[in-house]
């Protein structure tokens, strides 16, 4: 969805300070990144920094995790108007996206056994919430199934999200009134990407040159550092949507890989669409959707 303007409406009041889209402020470049959790935006932190490097004191010393705080708004008090900054987001089908927060910050599926579950902000934005919601004690062994981390999620909408760990929040604004200039969905071409810096940097060949590098650097046409590069591993094609922790810790150790879709039934998609009614509205998403098989 590159170069259409959209401007999307917060809910309420509560909901605008539990949704996602956290802007990230470019003075230099006079831009604005709003990112979403869960939909690349480890990439897109990444090539946002690289553009900065040789205009930042410090350049060379900072990395991705930096850029959070160097960027946010509270840390650039001497900007006060960024009405005519450009604006754009990255977002991600839903669908999958929510089976790659369950996979990623519930299953834990990137840590080694043995250091699974001890992350203590995991701990209290994650699983104490899910498991007290479900009003079973926390319980490894087991853990929960994607159908009911669903079930907590339906939950939650109903309080706007409030106290919800941020990877698991709705692609939508935190602002009322929202105008953004662009919108990339990561399923979407790269050459959309590249088309949002185009404008960015339209009186600057170089630096719009660099932008257009970093995206064939960094990028597959989903612009997904989560895709799992373990191509040679076999596809389990059961459903795993009410799957336990126990069951997906076997097929993990027995090298399977986990195609997203294998999450869903008719119940569990029915229970998504409504969850995420407002992206999938927002941004022309739908189910089926194109598989992705990722570490989560």
């Amino acid at each position: 969805m590159p170069l259409a303007e959209l401007v999307l409406v917060a809910q309420t009041t509560r909901a605008r300070l539990a949704a996602t889209m956290f802007p990230l402020i470019s003075p230099t470049f006079r831009y604005v990144y709003y990112f979403n959790p869960k939909s690349a935006c480890s990439t897109h932190r990444t090539i946002m920094l690289e553009l900065h490097r040789d205009v930042l004191a410090d350049g060379d010393d900072l990395d991705v995790h930096d850029i959070n705080r160097r960027f946010r708004p509270d840390n650039l008090p001497q900007i006060d108007d960024i009405s005519d900054y450009y604006k754009f987001t990255v977002v991600r089908n839903p669908f999958p996206r929510l089976v790659s927060a369950y996979l990623d910050k519930c299953f834990e599926f990137k840590y080694s056994t043995g250091e699974r579950y001890e992350n203590s902000p995991f701990m209290e934005t994650v699983h104490q919430p899910i498991f007290g919601f479900l009003e079973r004690p926390v319980d490894f062994s087991s853990g929960y199934s994607f159908s009911e981390f669903v079930d907590y999620l339906l939950d939650a909408k109903t309080r706007n999200y409030v106290g919800v760990n941020m990877h698991f929040r709705p692609q939508l604004p935190r602002e009322d009134g929202l105008t953004i200039d662009s919108v990339y969905r990561i399923e979407d071409d790269i050459e959309a990407m590249k088309a949002i810096f185009a404008e960015i940097f339209v009186e600057d060949p170089q630096r719009r040159a660099l932008a257009e590098q970093l995206c064939d650097t960094h990028g597959t046409t989903r612009m997904n550092v989560t895709v799992q590069k373990a191509e040679t591993r076999e596809f389990h094609d059961g459903f795993l949507g009410t799957a336990n922790f126990a069951t997906l810790e076997a097929l993990k150790t027995d090298g399977k890989k986990f195609d997203h879709r294998s999450f869903y039934d008719d119940a569990i998609r029915s229970k998504v669409a409504l969850l995420a009614s407002e992206e999938l509205a927002a941004y022309d998403y739908a189910f089926p959707f194109t598989t992705e098989t990722t570490a989560g």
